[in-house]
């Protein structure tokens, strides 16, 4: 998480407001997207840049039969609380 952290730092840096079109972005793709790869890239953005409001969101998918999904979905809302 920290490698993605430094990243994601590095280029809000370099291209201001970068974090906050991550954090829309990762949101939306929750909201539309079937493809469990985007879905986990998605919650991994949000464990970075995403904020409480979004925990009930992240919350919400259907983690059932998907081990690796509830495992991600239980390691971003750690990351937004224990900021």
């Amino acid at each position: 998480m920290g490698l993605y952290r430094s990243f994601v730092s590095q280029e809000n840096e370099a291209r201001p407001g970068f974090a906050d079109r991550l954090r829309h972005l990762a949101l939306e793709i929750l909201k539309t997207e079937g493809d469990m790869l985007y879905v986990r890239q998605a919650i991994c953005a949000l464990a970075v840049v995403g904020t409480e409001e979004d925990i009930p969101i992240i919350e919400g998918l259907d983690v059932q039969g998907n081990m690796e999904l509830a495992v991600d979905v239980k390691t971003c809302i750690y990351e937004l609380k224990h900021r």
